[in-house]
Parts: C-alpha cells; structure tokens; sequence
C-alpha cells in the first residue's frame, strides 16, 4: 500500500476515532453538545515559505489561539510520506494566544526537503479533559 494512502488513512481513521470518542462530533468537538472544553485554532501567516535567507517568508509562521491558558501542546511536522521530521515541542505549556516559527530545518539538522508537509498541533489538559488535534498542510518552496 503506497505511502500516501497510509498516511491519509490514518488521519481518517485518527478522525474517526475523535468522532466516536466524543459523541460523533466532528472531530474538533465543537458540534458536540456534550463537550465543555475549549476552542483551539491555528492559522499560518502564509502556508508557503522558501527557508532560502533571501529576506522574504525565510520562515513558517504559526499563530495560535486557545479559550484558556494552562493546557499542554505539541506540534510535529510530517513529510508528503508521512514520515514525522520535526518536533517542534513536546507537552509543552501553552498561553491563550503565540505565535512560533519552523525555520525549515528537520530533527537532523538538515535542512528540509522543496515539497508539501503537515503539521499536526495537539493540546491537552494536565488531567486529560481537554484534547484536540488539528492538521494543516503547508509548503516548503525554494529555487530549483
């Protein structure tokens, strides 16, 4: 089974998961009449940046907002094959409202591959009656 399919599979199935372990909600809990946690997003100043040190979007910019403070995050980054490449951070406290950057670089120290990647943002309570997990792609961009 190609790569790809896995990886898309397994957001499904993550998703469906969430759905049947919140009442059928659609994923993010906020059609759930049941659930009284809180909202969380994260935007992308631009989904396109060139780590290439031109001076112009050299870094991914990460904005997020949740509707209380104190709740732990991490944020990883996949490849177009699923392949986890970056940890950003690791339960990590999180404020209501920050902004954080990925300068392109992987958990080796390379610099990352021209193509699409995915970052996946989790955040939780310390007791673990807060939980969410929202996906977005991006793309790293550069000169060929």
């Amino acid at each position: 089974m190609p790569l790809k399919l896995v990886f898309a599979l397994l957001l499904c199935c993550n998703s469906a998961f969430c759905q049947i372990s919140d009442g059928f909600s659609d994923g993010d809990f906020s059609n759930n009449p049941s659930w009284t946690g809180t909202g969380m997003d994260f935007t992308f100043t631009n989904s396109i940046f060139s780590p290439d040190n031109d001076g112009f979007e050299n870094v991914l910019q990460v904005n997020y907002q949740l509707q209380e403070e104190g709740l732990l995050g991490r944020v990883e980054i996949y490849d177009d094959k699923s392949r986890p490449i970056k940890a950003l951070f690791q339960n990590m406290l999180l404020g209501s409202s920050v902004t954080f950057t990925w300068d392109g670089i992987k958990n080796d120290g390379q610099k990352g591959s021209i193509g699409t990647y995915v970052m996946v943002f989790e955040a939780f309570s310390t007791d673990g009656s807060v939980f969410f997990t929202k996906v977005k792609a991006f793309t790293l961009a550069g000169k060929i």
